[in-house]
């Protein structure tokens, strides 16, 4: 086959697979929005704003100014915030349960966000992710 011809044949099937592989990527469900805008006012240090979205059972659980603090040793432990890498929703009974995986510095994180029926925060629980760098050099990192 010609190189002109070539092509002419490839290019076709190289944007079909750019758009099939591309398709349902980077959509998002109402509630992983919900929760990534408020990793995004956590990160921001918008905790007041971030408490109000405190449903009854959270409000009872946290006192006000328990965020800032948890979100402050989240970073002394785990390194400067990076990035929210995705998010991903699951409902175990009748809990809408949306986790937002965040990148640090030195390992990831699981934000696990519990919504109420009225799409109040019902719990929030940081559970560890990968870490990207070898035990040796996380010991080194939180021995400085």
């Amino acid at each position: 086959m010609a190189e002109s011809t070539r092509k002419y044949v490839l290019f076709p099937i190289l944007i079909l697979l750019i758009f099939t592989s591309c398709s349902g990527e980077g959509e998002f469900s109402a509630r992983e929005v919900k929760s990534i805008r408020y990793v995004n006012l956590i990160v921001q240090g918008k905790y007041p704003e971030a408490e109000k979205e405190y449903g009854s059972t959270m409000k009872a659980k946290m006192s006000t100014g328990a965020l800032r603090s948890l979100w402050e040793e989240t970073i002394v432990g785990l390194g400067e915030f990076r990035r929210i890498l995705g998010a991903r929703e699951e409902k175990t009974g009748q809990f809408d349960i949306v986790i937002v995986k965040c990148e640090f510095k030195v390992t990831t994180l699981d934000i696990k966000i519990i919504y109420d029926r009225n799409m109040k925060v019902m719990d929030l629980s940081f559970m560890p992710g990968e870490t990207k760098v070898g035990w040796q050099k996380l010991v080194e990192y939180f021995s400085d």
